[in-house]
């Protein structure tokens, strides 16, 4: 449970700071399976003392952008668009 409830908490962070410092969207099916493989590499190590925040919002980055398709918005851009974003 506690594993869930922190990785929920900085899914949305991280996608609010990537949303926020470059307009990048990151797609939550994605970034919870990255995170989820990264849970169980850091429970394998259990001597790694720290958590490198900073190489995780990168991976999300790089590996957990939400695709675009041609021509279709993301819900992101009709909220924009309203004005709600």
């Amino acid at each position: 449970m506690i594993a869930i409830l922190v990785t929920q908490t900085f899914l949305f962070q991280a996608r609010m700071y990537w949303h926020q410092k470059e307009d990048i969207e990151i797609s939550e099916r994605k970034a919870l399976d990255l995170l989820q493989s990264y849970w169980h590499q850091l429970l394998l190590r259990s001597h790694m003392a720290e958590i490198n925040l900073f190489s995780l919002l990168s991976l999300l980055r790089k590996h957990a952008k939400k695709g675009r398709r041609k021509g279709e918005e993301t819900a992101s851009d009709i909220l924009t668009k309203l004005e709600i974003w």
